[in-house]
């Protein structure tokens, strides 16, 4: 990646960064854009501690890294290595390390906020710390606008590119001189995302559908579109409109590349559609579903997926302990996941009781923390 396609990229809105810097000194060594996704992860800073401040039933670590404070309290999450830590526990930890010569080293994590953060305001007060004996380096992973990126047009001798401004620190960029890399985050499999719905309605001339959640799916030359168990197959957006039009109720699913957030647009590369039983005829008894819990509602007994898809637990779901990541085997354990910065994934199966909002009863679900 330029210096000139990072400000274009920059310009057409906010962008998920991570800066890894040289040493401790504000000199960043490699500047990796992520994907859309990445912008509702938790933002975090990876440093040694300089120091640290017990005010009342609150504290303040100094980093290593450009001084950089940040704040906790006893709600935030706190543990070493795969041990979970009291405040206390926690406190004594790093105090013991200090007073013995040693800078422990801790990645603070908070949830990102709805804006980036102004590029002078150092204020960060972290959901969740972690110790480890030895980190990768110096780091900030966080989201930044173009009002972060302060380019040198005219650079004379010795002096950088340009600087990223964040959390009141300004981080020079080197690119000329083969100090800084820019790279953008290459797309894997599990940078693909899995979509499943309802579908309100097709337009044709953009080649797209939309769910009931306001989500839409493209279809491009390179969708393939798979035929499926049901009586009736649907293998075009003439179809799905037409079955549409005969009153019955349309499922698509597949996965795709994610191409915006706002609205949520997904480039189809693997695409389903099926008549729902219950609209006239299809084979359908559930949905699966699968994406990032936004929040908890104990009265209600369910939790909110970032598409909106609301999804109730009864006492006939089946709460299953994922092989992969740490499992959270209830409500209260993700809404504590979720109060300590932590972003949490469930998938599942359901049935289906409403689509607008699409409300969906789990048969059985898994909750993993991602990060």
């Amino acid at each position: 990646m330029t210096l000139g396609e990072f400000e274009e990229a920059l310009a057409s809105g906010a962008a998920r960064v991570r800066i890894e810097l040289i040493g401790d000194g504000l000199v960043a060594r490699r500047v990796v854009v992520g994907h859309a996704d990445d912008l509702a992860a938790a933002e975090g800073i990876e440093s040694r501690i300089a120091g640290m401040e017990i005010i009342g039933a609150d504290g303040v670590m100094t980093l290593m890294l450009g001084d950089l404070q940040v704040a906790f309290d006893p709600e935030t999450r706190f543990s070493a290595g795969d041990d979970e830590l009291g405040f206390e526990q926690f406190v004594d930890r790093v105090e013991a390390a200090l007073s013995e010569g040693f800078e422990p080293f801790v990645e603070a994590e908070r949830s990102a906020p709805d804006q980036p953060q102004g590029p002078a305001d150092a204020s960060f007060l972290a959901r969740a710390l972690r110790l480890s004996e030895e980190g990768e380096g110096p780091a900030i992973g966080i989201n930044i606008d173009v009002e972060n990126l302060q380019l040198n047009t005219t650079p004379q001798d010795g002096e950088p590119d340009g600087w990223i401004n964040v959390l009141g620190l300004s981080i020079e960029l080197r690119v000329s001189d083969g100090v800084t890399e820019l790279a953008t985050r290459e797309a894997d499999v599990s940078d693909l995302v899995e979509f499943e719905g309802f579908v309100h309605s097709v337009d044709f001339e953009a080649g797209s559908f939309t769910f009931t959640d306001g989500t839409v799916v493209k279809i491009t030359d390179e969708t393939q579109i798979f035929e499926t168990d049901s009586d009736v197959q649907l293998l075009s957006l003439e179809a799905v409109h037409a079955a549409l039009q005969q009153g019955h109720d349309v499922v698509a699913w597949g996965g795709g590349e994610l191409e915006s957030v706002e609205p949520r647009t997904i480039v189809a590369l693997e695409l389903f559609f099926a008549i729902h039983r219950d609209g006239g005829g299809g084979d359908q008894d559930f949905v699966e579903f699968e994406g990032y819990v936004t929040s908890v509602n104990f009265e209600d007994h369910s939790f909110t997926l970032t598409n909106g898809t609301i999804v109730k637990i009864t006492e006939h779901t089946e709460l299953i302990a994922s092989g992969e990541g740490e499992s959270l085997m209830s409500l209260e354990a993700v809404a504590a996941a979720l109060d300590a910065g932590h972003d949490v994934i469930a998938y599942g199966a359901a049935e289906v009781g409403s689509t607008e909002p699409l409300t969906i009863t789990a048969l059985e679900v898994y909750f993993v923390i991602a990060n």
